[in-house]
């Protein structure tokens, strides 16, 4: 047999397994509509890019969840300062979740402090009692950052989503919330000098810069 025979062949036989790949993979691909969203957001998507529509649905959902649990579940951050001056290592597994090993806490926190001259989109906030050591600054957008809010209630995972773009957007959007509701009646400033009471989460990695970004904001007289 030639050697143009046996290269013919072998062509034949390379297609034929990348055919038998392709359709494997087809008769596995499950396709989930929206309304399918509310029982799973790992589906949806057939790139690395996550799905909108999917994230906004997921905010939609864990919104009305994650407001009322810090809430609920606030520490006073005077406490969580205590803490973190004493052993940061300690805060975050006595107060909050993590969404995997060797990655922050997050932790629901509430305070009630009088806010300084703006750092950028940044409110610090004086809080009696503080440590020295520490400042606590405010996230007032328009950019919010940071995965607090996801993690804070300990139920998302990432085995729930698609890939890590997906989850990483699942965090955006529930950020998005944050623009749209808490901060929405607020301006640049307007905070400035005032008395005002928060609940937040924040994330357990910088001993002296807490960065909160707040679920509800209370403007005192």
């Amino acid at each position: 047999m030639s050697p143009r025979v046996k290269f013919t062949k072998l062509r034949i036989v390379l297609i034929g397994i990348t055919v038998a790949l392709v359709v494997a993979m087809a008769l596995s691909t499950k396709v989930v509509s929206l309304s399918d969203a509310n029982l799973t957001f790992r589906t949806g998507t057939t790139s690395l890019q996550a799905n909108p529509k999917l994230s906004v649905s997921f905010a939609d959902k864990k919104w009305p969840e994650v407001v009322p649990y810090i809430k609920a579940h606030a520490v006073d951050i005077l406490e969580v300062d205590k803490g973190i001056q004493a052993d940061i290592t300690n805060v975050g597994p006595k107060y909050g979740h993590t969404d995997g090993p060797g990655n922050a806490y997050a932790v629901p926190v509430k305070f009630t402090g009088v806010g300084q001259a703006m750092v950028n989109d940044f409110l610090p906030v004086k809080v009696a009692g503080l440590s020295s050591a520490a400042t606590i600054y405010v996230q007032m957008g328009p950019a919010l950052n940071g995965t607090s809010l996801r993690d804070v209630t300990g139920t998302v995972k990432f085995e729930d989503f698609v890939n890590q773009l997906a989850y990483q957007d699942a965090a955006t959007k529930l950020n998005d919330k944050v623009r749209e509701t808490v901060l929405k009646p607020f301006k640049h400033g307007d905070l400035v000098g005032k008395t005002i009471t928060l609940y937040g989460a924040m994330s357990v990695t910088n001993p002296t810069n807490y960065i909160v970004i707040p679920t509800e904001i209370t403007v005192g007289k």
